[in-house]
């Protein structure tokens, strides 16, 4: 019974444990997500503030470099905040095995069962998703002024092409 008892407090503190990790893992990602937010709105007021030219590019490019780097940040700490909460799940079901009659297995179905009649719209979309895709609307951001910057550029591609294709055409 007493070592019953310990192996209980052994898988109690590892979930704990876990949950710190997890905590830390989404902290991260929201401190790092709202700094490059911020840098983000400083980088397009400082373009947007004048005319766009071409010696804007490299703000447009580290733009779209932060959108990215946001996004791949943010899948990143979710993969480690999914590992840390299936540990979790796994030491809740080791738990309950031990103890009679499963009750936290009861808890989380009937909670769920709750959550489900209340039909919440938003249930199957992860919340990451969200995340990932305000980092990728940034990049987006920068890839849009970027190519408005080198409109003329790429107006001049067109015209070019379309120069060659009426002397093949001929």
């Amino acid at each position: 019974m007493d070592t019953e008892h310990e192996l209980c407090e052994t898988v109690r503190e590892y979930s704990r444990e876990s949950w710190l990790h997890a905590r830390h893992n989404e902290t991260q990602r929201s401190a790092v997500s709202g700094a490059i937010i911020a840098i983000s709105a400083a980088v397009v007021g400082f373009i947007t503030r004048h005319e766009l030219t071409q010696a804007d590019l490299p703000l447009t490019l580290f733009l779209m470099f932060l959108g990215l780097f946001g996004a791949a940040f943010c899948a990143k700490h979710y993969e480690r905040f999914s590992l840390h909460m299936e540990i979790i799940r796994e030491s809740q079901a080791y738990l309950d095995r031990l103890l009679p009659g499963e009750p936290l297995g009861d808890i989380f179905t009937t909670a769920k069962a709750a959550h489900k009649r209340r039909g919440h719209w938003l249930r199957g979309v992860r919340l990451n998703h969200f995340w990932i895709l305000l980092h990728l609307m940034i990049a987006t951001l920068g890839l849009l002024l970027s190519v408005y910057i080198n409109a003329n550029l790429f107006d001049g591609i067109i015209i070019w092409a379309q120069d060659i294709y009426a002397q093949i055409t001929r």
